[in-house]
C-alpha cells in the first residue's frame, strides 16, 4: 500500500512521534504536541472553563483498518485538563489543539473537534477535571492517485 508507506515515512521523520504496529497494515501513532498552556479560556456549546496546562499527547491509528485497501486515519484522542466540567468540544480549544498538532507534525496533520469529542471526563482531582477529547484528523500531505 504505497499511500500508507508514504504517510508512515513522513510520520517517522517527526521527532515527537512514536509508531507501533497494531496489525498488518495498521499502526498506532502517538505524537507529543508540547505543552497545552494553562490559562486558555474556552467556551463552547457544552460549557467552558480554563486550561490547566499539561502535555498534549495525541493518539490515533493509520492504515488499512477495514481491509479494503484504503488508507484510514482514526479519530484522534487525547486528554485535556481544565478547571471545569464544561467540555472542550466545539470551543476555541479545537483550533488550539489543531494548531499544536499541525506545528508538531511539521504540517502533516490538522484536526477538527468531532462529535465523538463529546465524551466523558474524570472526577474532580484537586480542583481540575481531565476531559477525554476526540477530533477528526486531516492529512495535509498530497498523495499521488493510485
Amino acid at each position: 500500500m504505497k499511500e500508507l508507506n508514504t504517510v508512515l515515512e513522513a510520520i517517522r521523520k517527526i521527532p515527537a512521534a512514536r509508531v507501533r504496529t497494531v496489525d498488518t497494515d495498521l499502526y498506532s501513532v502517538e505524537i507529543n504536541c508540547g505543552r497545552l498552556p494553562s490559562g486558555i479560556d474556552y467556551e463552547g456549546y457544552y460549557g467552558g472553563g480554563t486550561t490547566c496546562g499539561d502535555e498534549l499527547v495525541v493518539h490515533f491509528t493509520v492504515g488499512d483498518e477495514y481491509g479494503d485497501g484504503e488508507l484510514d486515519i482514526s479519530t484522534l484522542s487525547t486528554r485535556v485538563t481544565t478547571n471545569s466540567t464544561g467540555m472542550p468540544y466545539s470551543s476555541n480549544l479545537d483550533a488550539v489543539i489543531s494548531d499544536m498538532l499541525h506545528k508538531a507534525t511539521k504540517g502533516l496533520f490538522t484536526s477538527m473537534g468531532s462529535e465523538q469529542g463529546m465524551q466523558d471526563f474524570d472526577k474532580w482531582t484537586n480542583g481540575t477535571v481531565t476531559h477525554y477529547y476526540n477530533a477528526d484528523v486531516e492529512l495535509e500531505l498530497q498523495l499521488e492517485a493510485a
